[in-house]
């Protein structure tokens, strides 16, 4: 299973929303509503990326969006 969570405040690491990723389908993320995630943020493009999960191998199609894509890819990890 693979989650992804958006970090509201990276110095305390607030995470704010985290929502199960389908395995096998391109997922749209961005400010517009007809995005599969949709992040209602100023600092979030209306199409940021698409999001792909296969055979555990995640993909990431940046849109070019002019404020940047950052991303932090952590480990699982067996603490709840």
């Amino acid at each position: 299973q693979h989650y992804l969570f958006l970090i509201d405040d990276p110095s305390t690491r607030n995470l704010v929303k985290g929502r199960q990723l389908p395995k096998g389908k391109w997922m749209s993320i961005g400010r517009d509503p007809n995005n599969d995630i949709e992040i209602n943020e100023r600092d979030v493009s209306r199409h940021q990326l698409q999001l792909h999960i296969a055979n555990d191998v995640i993909t990431i199609n940046n849109l070019n969006p002019s404020n940047g894509t950052f991303l932090e890819i952590v480990p699982p990890s067996d603490e709840p």
